[in-house]
């Protein structure tokens, strides 16, 4: 089972693919969407396009507002790929709207202001011990284990579930938001190859429908 944590060909940049009768530019995009559902929340595709300051036209993958944040899906990252997701970032600073970026890896990357000044660019996807609710949150951010949905002031940790199933859907997990990515590789593999992972709740194994 330790063959189901090596990547899988799926960066095909640029090839359009349809899923729910919507065409994206890119699999990536699709297999992220359908992990979204696969969460049970609820997505806009390319909802809006946006003029920014110096950067020009934008139009942001997805809006997410059961998590109230733009979600950026970029397969290689580097500062001309985020260069737009990261100004409306910091246009939206203090506004309640997070910006997050997907990778290709499985990961998600928050940007939060640190005190000294400098930008975090760390992240995970939150699991609530409460109410079983999902967020995507920076470790540096003050309330980022204060859950979204019920308010709960420690009910957040890394999902290792949700991790767990946006590899199912597709996208190679090989680094899932924690400090220590080798260490939390292994955990991720003993989950797959034991079935040890403690879930809130049983998600469907996925199979991509595109």
């Amino acid at each position: 089972m330790v063959a189901a944590m090596q990547i899988n060909s799926f960066v095909r940049r640029g090839k359009l693919t349809n899923y729910k009768g919507i065409t994206f530019h890119s699999r990536l995009e699709a297999q992220w969407a359908y992990f979204l559902d696969q969460q049970e929340i609820g997505w806009l595709y390319e909802p809006s396009r946006m003029r920014l300051p110096e950067c020009g036209d934008y139009v942001p993958d997805f809006y997410i507002h059961q998590l109230k944040c733009w979600l950026e899906v970029k397969g290689p990252v580097n500062a001309d790929t985020i260069a737009k997701p990261m100004r409306l970032w910091r246009l939206l600073k203090g506004s309640g709207v997070k910006v997050v970026i997907g990778t290709g890896e499985g990961r998600v990357m928050v940007p939060e202001l640190k005190s000294d000044g400098t930008v975090s660019m760390d992240g995970f996807i939150v699991n609530c011990s409460n109410c079983e609710g999902l967020w995507m949150a920076n470790p540096n951010s003050k309330d980022s284990c204060m859950c979204i949905h019920c308010g709960e002031k420690k009910g957040g940790e890394p999902s290792l579930l949700a991790s767990k199933n946006l590899h199912e859907c597709g996208v190679p997990t090989r680094w899932i938001g924690a400090h220590d990515p080798l260490a939390y590789r292994a955990v991720i593999s003993d989950v797959i190859a034991n079935g040890s992972l403690k879930a809130p709740r049983k998600f469907p194994v996925a199979s991509q429908p595109f």
